[in-house]
C-alpha cells in the first residue's frame, strides 16, 4: 500500500471500523513512514479534542418560535412595492419631475421608431440600381485605388507582350 491509500485509512481506523486484515498493513506502514505518522498524529489529535464534544439539545420551543418569526417577516415582493409606493407618492410631490421623466421616455422611444422609418423610406425608395451601388459602398469608397490598379496591371501587360515577341518577328 502507498502512502495515500494509509492516509486514506487513518480516519477509518480511529473511528475503529477497520478490519483485522486491513489493521495489519496500516500499523507496518505507520512503524516506517514519517509522513505518514504525522497524518495520523494530527488526526489523532482531532480525534480527541471530538471526543470530548458535548451534544446539546435545542430548546423545545425553537421550532416553534421560528416558524412565528417567519411568519411575521413581509415577503421579497411586499417590500418592493412598497418602496415603489413610497417613491410614486413623492414623486406626486413634483408633478414637473414626473413630466420631464416622461416626455424624455416618449422623445427617446418616438425618436428611434421615427428615425428608423426614415431609414426604411428612404431604402424604399431607392431604385434596383442605387441599392447595387450601395450594396459595393465600399467599393465606390476606395475607385480611385482600384482604378490605378487595373491601369498598372495594363500596363505590366505591355511590357510581357514586348519580351514575349520572337526576335524575327519584329
Amino acid at each position: 500500500m502507498d502512502c495515500r491509500d494509509i492516509q486514506k485509512m487513518i480516519p477509518i481506523y480511529l473511528d475503529q471500523e477497520l478490519s483485522r486484515e486491513e489493521f495489519l498493513p496500516l500499523e507496518e506502514h505507520l512503524k516506517g513512514c514519517v509522513i505518514c505518522q504525522k497524518e495520523f498524529k494530527a488526526y489523532q489529535k482531532f480525534w480527541d479534542i471530538l471526543k470530548d464534544w458535548k451534544d446539546l439539545e435545542p430548546d423545545p420551543a425553537y421550532m416553534s418560535r421560528f416558524w412565528a418569526r417567519l411568519g411575521q417577516k413581509t415577503p421579497g415582493y411586499k417590500k418592493v412595492i412598497r418602496d415603489l409606493k413610497l417613491v410614486f407618492l413623492r414623486l406626486q410631490v413634483n408633478p414637473a419631475l414626473v413630466v420631464v421623466c416622461m416626455c424624455l421616455f416618449l422623445t427617446f422611444f418616438l425618436g428611434k421608431h421615427y428615425s428608423q422609418g426614415q431609414v426604411e423610406n428612404t431604402v424604399a425608395r431607392l431604385s434596383s440600381e442605387e441599392i447595387e451601388l450601395l450594396e459595393h459602398m465600399e467599393l465606390a469608397q476606395h475607385f480611385d485605388v482600384i482604378e490605378n490598379i487595373e491601369l498598372l496591371e495594363d500596363m505590366d501587360i505591355w511590357e510581357k507582350l514586348d519580351s514575349l515577341k520572337p526576335k524575327n518577328f519584329s
